[in-house]
């Protein structure tokens, strides 16, 4: 169920505005590249928590090397209506290791999309667009 069927692109940024607590105008801003990753880190992790029902997710600490398989995204993302999201997340100008290409690559012959972002407007894009074969629904 995609809870943005036959809204207006006006009306999901409106949506994502409300939901955020950001202003219009401050997710407009949103477009911009971030200069530190952290930030972009914490803004998703503040838009899950201010979903209903909160949205879960797994994070990668920025802390310190992954104890994770080399390579894994920076945020798996598991949203309302059976999706499931997979985040790299880049400041301005900084690129994927060949670690994180071949992970993605990986993923996407399962059929599990690891998006790039490096703006929370594109993160809002992402969750907000009709599911594709990549975002594959689970089943039990």
């Amino acid at each position: 169920m995609n809870i943005f069927a036959g809204m207006s692109q006006a009306d999901v940024d409106a949506h994502n505005a409300r939901v955020s607590g950001k202003s219009p105008d401050a997710m407009n801003s949103a477009a911009t590249p971030v200069a530190r990753e952290s930030q972009l880190h914490d803004e998703i992790i503040e838009f899950c928590g201010n979903q209903y029902p909160h949205w879960k997710f797994r994070h990668a600490r920025m802390d310190r090397k992954t104890t994770e398989e080399c390579g894994v995204e920076d945020f798996t993302i598991f949203a309302t209506g059976n999706r499931t999201f997979h985040f790299e997340c880049k400041a301005k100008g900084k690129k994927r290791t060949p670690e994180q290409l071949a992970w993605a690559l990986e993923m996407r012959m399962l059929e599990h999309e690891v998006h790039c972002i490096e703006s929370f407007s594109q993160f809002l894009a992402i969750i907000s667009s009709p599911p594709t074969t990549t975002q594959t629904p689970h089943h039990d």
